[in-house]
């Protein structure tokens, strides 16, 4: 003999708030641990330079925050069981719910008396008062810690590690590089327009020269293999 259907649907009503309650309990926890890598990880930034909050971490982070909260949830999801134990003690019951779930299947005269009393009791039941569903403490300690996170926002960016410094000079280096090789590509242009007019076969070797000086590594080094190059063209010119 199965469960009457009122008796069924007071029971998954109840249950169905208790997970909603679950739920919310566990993204508490999850938001509040979220914003605390959160906040650590901005305070990383701006005091030392790293930069850790790409979008691929964003998107990853966010997935597993949402993982997790859901993983949570399934596993302490509430049986029937346990919520007919709540049910027996928010509504006074004295286990007569619990009973009735466990004997479900009992034609023993004495589960069929258990089953009408508790199924006369929940039938007067109110779940939606007995079972409501709130935000428990822990979005207070989540809402504290996306405060934290908005405030560390404003702290002003540092380089204890002196890396965005190391940045800028490379940054830097790599401008100067750029700025060379244009200075001589614009004066080799030049000089190719004379070699052309001498109509001088024997110079277009030297020519090749000026070409490859964009392998050069540091801006003085471009300068001067530059200025070797052109010095030792302009002989063979005079010559």
């Amino acid at each position: 003999m199965s469960l009457a259907k009122p008796f069924r649907q007071k029971l998954k009503a109840a249950r169905t708030r208790c997970g909603v309650n679950v739920l919310v309990r566990q993204a508490g926890w999850v938001l509040t641990l979220a914003g605390g890598a959160v906040a650590l990880a901005i305070l990383s930034e701006r005091l030392l330079a790293i930069r850790v909050l790409t979008v691929p971490v964003l998107w990853g982070f966010g997935s597993a925050t949402a993982v997790l909260v859901l993983l949570l949830w399934l596993l302490r999801f509430p049986s029937r069981m346990q919520v007919s134990l709540l049910v027996d003690e928010r509504l006074g019951l004295r286990e007569r719910c619990s009973t009735t779930l466990a004997l479900a299947q009992s034609q023993h005269p004495f589960a069929q008396a258990a089953r009408a009393d508790a199924l006369r009791a929940v039938q007067r039941a109110d779940v939606q008062k007995h079972f409501p569903i709130r935000f428990s403490r822990n979005w207070m300690y989540g809402a504290g810690t996306w405060l934290v996170v908005v405030a560390v926002l404003f702290v002003p960016q540092k380089d204890l590690l002196g890396l965005l410094r190391q940045k800028e000079q490379q940054a830097e280096e790599a401008r100067q590089i750029e700025q060379a090789k244009s200075d001589v590509k614009e004066t080799a242009e030049s000089v190719k327009a004379v070699v052309k007019g001498l109509d001088a076969p024997e110079l277009e070797e030297e020519l090749g020269k000026l070409d490859k000086l964009s392998e050069a590594g540091t801006p003085e080094e471009v300068k001067r293999q530059a200025i070797k190059a052109l010095g030792d063209l302009s002989e063979k010119i005079k010559q």
